[in-house]
C-alpha cells in the first residue's frame, strides 16, 4: 500500500475535473488555462508516466478540443508515416499541435504547426522510458538535430500533397 501512495504523490499532472459543462465560448475561454497546463503536462512527460492521470488528462483535452468553438486541430497524417504502426503517437501528435496553436494563435502555416508538433512528440518519445525505436522517426530526428525539420516537413508535405 506505502508504494502505491508513493507512486501516487509523485504525479505532479494538473487535476481536472471529472465533469464538464462547456456551453459557451466563455466556458471554452475559462477552461482554457487547465487545458493549456495538461497539454504541457501530456506533452513534457514519458507516455507512460502516471498512467491513469495521463488517461484522465487526455480524456479531459480531447473533450474540450472535440468541442471548442474556436480552436480546430487539422492533422495531416499522410506526411506523418510515423503514425501508421503506433497510434499513442496520435494523441501525441493531436496534444502538440493543440497546445502550439493555443500558444501562437495567429499561425496558420499546417507546416510551421506540424513541425513545432513534432518537435514535442519528439521530446515526448525520447522521455518514454523503453519506447521501442520507431524507424519512421529517424529521418524527422536527423532533421530536427541538424535545424532543418521543418524544411524537411515541408519538402515532405509538398510530395505527398501536392500543395
Amino acid at each position: 500500500m506505502f508504494s502505491l501512495l508513493a507512486s501516487a504523490q509523485k504525479c505532479d499532472c494538473p487535476k481536472v475535473p471529472d465533469e464538464v459543462s462547456w456551453r459557451t465560448v466563455k466556458d471554452y475561454k475559462d477552461a482554457e488555462p487547465l487545458v493549456k497546463r495538461s497539454l504541457k503536462w501530456l506533452c513534457l512527460n514519458g507516455m507512460h508516466e502516471c498512467g491513469v492521470h495521463r488517461e484522465s488528462l487526455n480524456s479531459y483535452v480531447l473533450l474540450w478540443l472535440s468541442e471548442s468553438p474556436y480552436l480546430q486541430v487539422h492533422m495531416n497524417t499522410e506526411v506523418l508515416p510515423f503514425l501508421d504502426d503506433d497510434s499513442d503517437l496520435v494523441f501525441i501528435m493531436i496534444h502538440s499541435m493543440a497546445l502550439y496553436q493555443l500558444k501562437n494563435p495567429k499561425e496558420e502555416d499546417p507546416v510551421v504547426i506540424h513541425a513545432e508538433a513534432i518537435k514535442t512528440l519528439l521530446g515526448v518519445v525520447k522521455e518514454t522510458k523503453k519506447y521501442p525505436y520507431k524507424k519512421a522517426l529517424k529521418p524527422f530526428r536527423k532533421k530536427m538535430r541538424k535545424g532543418e525539420l521543418e524544411a524537411y516537413v515541408r519538402d515532405h508535405w509538398k510530395r505527398e500533397t501536392g500543395l
